[in-house]
């Protein structure tokens, strides 16, 4: 029997281990360190079925099933034959184990609420157990954590937990972290109905574009809400301050370019006709950041007057130049679901809704235009 202050250390250092990035390895495991490589989880089994069930059948709590579709990056097609891992508290909010389980392995951190399962041609899923409880003394709302492996990506990754609509630590606070500290958007929780004694729940789920093999969805999708971010404005209205975009200015409408490329003559050229529009339309109606993706993440003093040659290269006033730490960024980068191989992701905003993308390797002023027209 564990101790209480045991058993918290490691629900504590389970769900550290849970929001830790894939395919992280160690050349030295401890005898009581947790597993250092999150994608081995999917060599302990080969699923083959879409359903499956992660609490024992001897387990006691409310009987919870959760389905749903799991989508490419695209939002549109469904993801078939992506692998699936899930593991959650049993009812009183505790990883529970067997007590025989390896101490460095899955089993013991992620307890005997774990499953695997690989979606259907239809991209299908669907989850048996019970309803997980929160930790203990903690205000973190009861979840389900889970991993995805598709074909179609490099690598797998976690993704926002299951989390359930009114569960009173389901709040904006709460959110606003999961966005800031995780990278990841808001989708409000899983509704659950009561339905033949069970508690039934519909989540469907879009794969990460920055994951992809190949970047051509990079970026938020059109219909997302653009979320907070805290960059460093080097140009523009706000130099020198560490403004939230969307907080400012995102009730107006305008572009934001995620790109790595300040060098060709393209971006000069793009840079200019932002500018031109800023001007011409006023900045209560029209308003463009250039956001530098950084990927060698070079450190702010030291490109910072690359950013500042660019902007006056190119004659800006009114167009913000920004800067983020890096490609994959929790709160910036890859908040914004920016593909780290891509050069140039322009996402076209209206009251803080993406409403229009172009991703390329060059995007030219025709298309730049193209997207201006629709606002």
């Amino acid at each position: 029997m564990f101790s209480p202050a045991l058993l918290l250390l490691l629900v504590l250092m389970a769900c550290q281990s849970a929001t830790q990035p894939a395919n992280v390895a160690s050349s030295v495991a401890r005898t009581n360190d947790p597993p250092t490589c999150d994608c081995c989880v999917f060599d302990e089994t080969k699923s083959r079925h879409w359903q499956t069930r992660l609490a024992p059948d001897s387990a006691k709590g409310q009987p919870l099933r959760i389905s749903g579709t799991v989508y490419e990056s695209d939002g549109k097609t469904p993801s078939s034959n992506t692998a699936i891992y899930f593991y959650h508290t049993n009812a009183q909010g505790y990883y529970a184990k067997l007590g025989t389980e390896p101490r460095t392995s899955h089993a013991w951190w992620h307890g005997y609420c774990r499953g695997w399962l690989r979606t259907d041609d239809r991209g299908r899923y669907e989850i048996n157990t019970i309803r997980p409880g929160a930790y203990p003394g903690q205000n973190i709302p009861a979840h389900i954590h889970f991993y995805v492996n598709a074909p179609s990506q490099r690598s797998c990754y976690y993704l926002s937990d299951f989390v359930f609509q009114n569960d009173p630590l389901v709040t904006d606070s709460y959110w606003y972290k999961v966005e800031q500290t995780e990278g990841f958007l808001r989708y409000g929780g899983v509704a659950l109905l009561h339905k033949d004694g069970l508690l039934v729940g519909q989540r469907d789920i879009v794969l990460l574009p920055q994951f992809d093999r190949v970047p051509d969805q990079s970026g938020l999708r059109v219909g997302d809400d653009c979320p907070a971010f805290d960059p460093q404005h080097v140009w523009g209205p706000d130099q020198d301050k560490r403004t939230c975009p969307m907080c400012a200015y995102g009730k107006r409408q305008g572009l934001m370019v995620w790109t790595s490329d300040l060098t060709s003559e393209q971006a000069l050229q793009n840079a200019r006709r932002l500018e031109q529009v800023s001007r011409q339309r006023g900045a209560q109606a029209f308003k463009a950041f250039i956001i530098y993706t950084n990927s060698d993440r070079t450190l702010l003093p030291m490109i910072k007057p690359k950013l500042k040659a660019f902007a006056l290269q190119a004659g800006l006033r009114d167009v913000s130049v920004l800067y983020v730490p890096g490609p994959n960024d929790k709160a910036s980068t890859f908040l914004y679901n920016i593909h780290p191989d891509a050069i140039t992701t322009v996402l076209a905003f209206r009251q803080r809704r993406v409403i229009g993308k172009i991703v390329g390797t060059t995007v030219t002023t025709t298309q730049l235009n193209q997207l201006i027209a629709d606002l």
